[in-house]
This record gives structure tokens, sequence and C-alpha cells, in this order.
């Protein structure tokens, strides 16, 4: 994750897909709030997927396995409290 957050604030306009070998929730929030655009599991997708997800990114989408946009989807609407 450090090198996605340097690589992200040295060249922010370079979209970046990170390889994940299992998806999990904690690793999809901090990749997508450290500068990546995409997510690309190892374990369960073949290489004409890792194709699409770089070809996806790389016009402006963003790119995740099926059951990650949940995750990130609940990231985003969460309430803080103040206290």
């Amino acid at each position: 994750m450090a090198v996605l957050r340097t690589l992200h604030l040295s060249y922010p306009q370079i979209p970046k897909v990170v390889l994940i070998e299992a998806e999990g929730r904690e690793l999809t929030v901090q990749s997508f709030r450290l500068g990546a655009r995409g997510l690309f599991c190892l374990a369960d997708s073949s290489f004409q997927g890792l194709c699409e997800s770089i070809q996806q990114v790389h016009s402006g989408g963003i790119w995740a396995p099926t059951q990650q946009p949940n995750y990130l989807l609940d990231s985003v609407c969460q309430i803080h409290r103040c206290a």
C-alpha cells in the first residue's frame, strides 16, 4: 500500500490497477482511497479479465471485482456521528 500511495502522489494523472491475491473489504477500500482506479483479483480472474480491467481503467472507468462495489458504497455512505 505504501508503494501505491507513493505512486499516486508522484503521478496522480496515471490510472493505477492494483493486483491482489484475494478479495477483502479493508484492502478494497484502502486501495481506492490511496488512488487505485482498478482492483483485480488474480485468484478469481483470467488473463482476458486483466486485459479488460486495464482497458477500462485506461479509458477513465473504474474496475472492481463483482462484490467490491458494495464495500465501496458502504464506505462512502457511512454516516460519521459527531460527539
